[in-house]
Formats: structure tokens, C-alpha cells, sequence
């Protein structure tokens, strides 16, 4: 009888602890979904940001460097090798680059998709640069980039 009496305490507490051990994976696996979800969100910007900025700072000298408009859009055109230029720019729900000769007559149409991206803003002040992102859901991501070589960058 003494076996019977502790035999039903123990099977509840391990079925107490399985249904504990399902709700603490369910809830875990909700959590992990929004974290990784809220990464991918921002990590399309931050990933876009620092591509901008690197590209920036590699073509940071004289005369290198150009704020205009293509695709509808700001853009940055940054001078290459003689001859060549690139242009960064937002084109149909893309944050796009184009490679190209400097008269090659190339449509935005024509640039390599790297992000999705709905719209670039980029303002130039003195030797900065300021840079905005704005993603197809509202999500914004800024920053500025001074030119090392100064106003004559631009």
C-alpha cells in the first residue's frame, strides 16, 4: 500500500514538470521570433548605413565626390578610375549601385540591387555629409560622414 500512496504524488510531478517544460519552449520560441525578426529590421539599414559610408570614405579626395538626383531620387556619385563612376541611389523599392562610364547614358534601371530600400535623402554641408534611409515600412536610419579632404571633396 505505502508504494501505491507515493507512486501517484511522483507521476503528477513529473507531469506537472513536462507541462511546465512545453510552456517554457512555447514561450521561448516567441520570444526568439521577435528578436530575430526586430534584427532583420534593423540590420537592413545598418548593413545599407555602413556600405554608404565606407564607399564614401574610400572615395573621400578632390573632386570625388558629388550629391545629385538620379532615378527620381537623391544620389551620390562617386568618381572611380578615369573614366568610371559610381552612383548610389534608392530605385523602385531598391537601394541600388551602378558602375558605369561617366557618359555611358545608364538608366537607374540598369543598377545592381543590393537592399530594399524605398528612399535615400542625402544633403551635403560644408565637408559633412548627411545621409537618411527609409525602408518600405517607415523605418529611418541616419548618419553623417565628414570628408577628410574637405569641401573640395564635393
Amino acid at each position: 500500500m505505502r508504494r501505491d500512496q507515493t507512486e501517484l504524488p511522483s507521476l503528477a510531478l513529473c507531469a506537472l514538470f513536462a507541462v511546465l517544460a512545453i510552456g517554457v519552449t512555447l514561450l521561448s520560441g516567441g520570444v526568439y521570433r521577435q528578436c530575430t525578426t526586430r534584427a532583420e529590421k534593423t540590420g537592413t539599414g545598418r548593413t545599407a548605413l555602413s556600405y554608404l559610408t565606407n564607399q564614401l570614405r574610400r572615395s573621400d579626395r578632390a573632386g570625388a565626390v558629388e550629391v545629385t538626383s538620379f532615378g527620381g531620387g537623391d544620389a551620390l556619385r562617386l568618381e572611380q578610375e578615369e573614366g568610371y563612376e559610381l552612383l548610389l541611389y534608392c530605385y523602385d523599392g531598391q537601394f541600388r549601385e551602378l558602375y558605369a562610364g561617366v557618359d555611358s547614358g545608364a538608366v537607374p534601371a540598369d543598377g545592381t540591387a543590393l537592399f530594399p530600400m524605398e528612399v535615400m535623402s542625402v544633403r551635403a554641408r560644408s565637408s559633412r555629409i548627411f545621409l537618411a534611409l527609409t525602408a518600405s515600412d517607415g523605418g529611418t536610419w541616419e548618419t553623417s560622414v565628414s570628408l577628410r579632404c574637405g569641401e573640395s571633396a564635393l
